[in-house]
């Protein structure tokens, strides 16, 4: 009998029940001796989600819940703008629900809109380009009115801000995209989106991503994926 298969035996008589008194157990371990092989096709490193080691670690999105999947979970109201979960119309049949935002008696003394947290927070680094995209529908006037903001933690303080182009219609939903170049650096950064008029707009997947791996399109974090 082999030493492997010696010590595998004594190590499953551990774990077996017996009567009578305690008996005296000696293990042997040849730290020498190889184990079995495994398959050669077998390579890589293990990855298991848990505490958002994927979403908020290698995965390098920033926004928290940009599909509304879970509710509201991550976004905060700003000014006493109304969020609202909506399934009607939505953007396509693999969504499950919207965000409805309306904006009552705007007034360029208050600022309204809605902020995203990240994932405890955003990392944000100076002098770096981050990239925006969200899909929208809702009244007109909203076109060419919706400003992207990076603040830090205390959600008010700019960290650099874009103004969003295009025609926002009631019908139709339709993908804004921006740039926006950090001026200063948190690693507690947050994402806001505030609205130039009153009125009703719907949102949806909004998305924010830093460099990438690579300069991957919806890529991962450089600095993990470095590591890995």
């Amino acid at each position: 009998m082999s030493a492997y298969l010696k010590n595998l035996l004594l190590t499953a008589s551990l774990f077996l029940p017996f009567t009578g008194a305690t008996a005296q157990v000696v293990m042997n371990i040849d730290a020498t001796s190889r184990g079995p092989l495994t398959s050669p096709y077998q390579y890589g490193l293990f990855f298991e989600e848990i505490n958002h080691a994927g979403d908020g670690g290698l995965y390098a999105e920033l926004v928290q819940n940009r599909s509304f999947d879970e509710g509201l979970q991550g976004w905060v109201s700003m000014g006493g703008v109304d969020m609202s979960l909506t399934d009607d119309h939505l953007l396509n049949e693999a969504q499950k629900q919207a965000l409805k935002v309306t904006v009552s008696k705007y007034s360029k003394l208050s600022e309204k809109g809605i902020r995203n947290e990240g994932y405890w927070g955003m990392g944000i680094v100076a002098d770096s380009t981050y990239t925006l995209s969200l899909w929208v529908k809702g009244d007109k006037s909203f076109s060419n009115q919706i400003i992207a903001r990076l603040v830090d933690k205390d959600g008010t303080t700019s960290l650099g801000e874009t103004l969003l182009t295009g025609d926002v219609t009631p019908g139709q939903w339709i993908r804004l995209t921006a740039s926006i170049k950090a001026t200063a650096t948190s690693p507690k950064g947050q994402l806001a989106l505030l609205f130039k008029k009153s009125g009703t707009i719907y949102l949806d997947m909004v998305s924010l991503f830093p460099y990438t791996w690579h300069n991957r399109p919806n890529g991962l974090r450089p600095d993990l994926a470095q590591r890995l």
